[in-house]
């Protein structure tokens, strides 16, 4: 018997009474054992697939509110140039970070911002 013809067999021996079940011989209820323990496995990972389902929609919900937090931040910065995730700015500003300084205050205005690392 194929796999689905043994569920339909279990499915079907459970809706019966009881009496039925004692009349099976021992073969018929060892099957039956095996096949109810195959849907409860199946049951147990239909549920972790739910679960698994559920902590990646929760954690796209938190990394999206985490992102709009990062982008309400950085509009209340003034303007200024963006920098890499991790060092910021301080890769584009070479030796002479006073003159680079004077560039952005030309550019951005005298007010400005620039990430210089985490900061």
């Amino acid at each position: 018997m194929c796999r689905v013809q043994l569920l339909k067999y279990a499915v079907q021996s459970r809706r019966t009474s009881s009496i039925a079940f004692w009349s099976l011989r021992e073969s018929d209820s060892y099957l039956i054992k095996c096949v109810l323990r195959q849907l409860q496995l199946q049951e147990q990972q239909d549920a972790q697939h739910l679960l698994f389902v559920f902590l990646c929609f929760l954690t796209l919900i938190s990394g999206l509110q985490w992102l709009l937090r990062q982008i309400r931040a950085l509009r209340k910065l003034p303007p200024g140039p963006w920098g890499l995730p991790v060092i910021g700015y301080l890769l584009f500003m070479g030796n002479e970070k006073h003159t680079r300084f004077m560039e952005l205050a030309k550019r951005y205005g005298s007010l400005f911002s620039a990430r210089l690392g985490t900061q």
